[in-house]
């Protein structure tokens, strides 16, 4: 095969867009759930989700060495979720 040929016709015109409707939270809502939050117990978990856009297996996979304060950043290095012993921490 050789690496430097064209592709003679664009892939993405043939594929289509997927027909499911995602919900999502009004401005309004979002404060709403967003004051409401620092009472609760798991509230920064929440505020974590509106504000960086993490899914809840990336949240639950977070661990204190991700935390990165020189940048203030996150890195995302594990997922949480089921596997075949029951719960488990994957690595990204």
């Amino acid at each position: 095969m050789n690496k430097k040929a064209f592709i003679q016709e664009n892939p993405i015109t043939s594929s289509s867009i997927p027909s499911s409707k995602v919900d999502v939270l009004s401005l309004a809502e979002q404060h709403q759930l967003i004051c409401g939050s620092y009472c609760h117990q798991y509230g920064i978990l929440v505020r974590l989700a509106i504000f960086s856009g993490l899914n809840i297996s990336e949240l639950l996979g977070l661990q204190w060495a991700d935390l990165d304060p020189d940048r203030q950043g996150l890195h995302i290095r594990h997922t949480f979720g089921t596997g075949d012993g029951g719960y488990e921490l994957r690595n990204k």
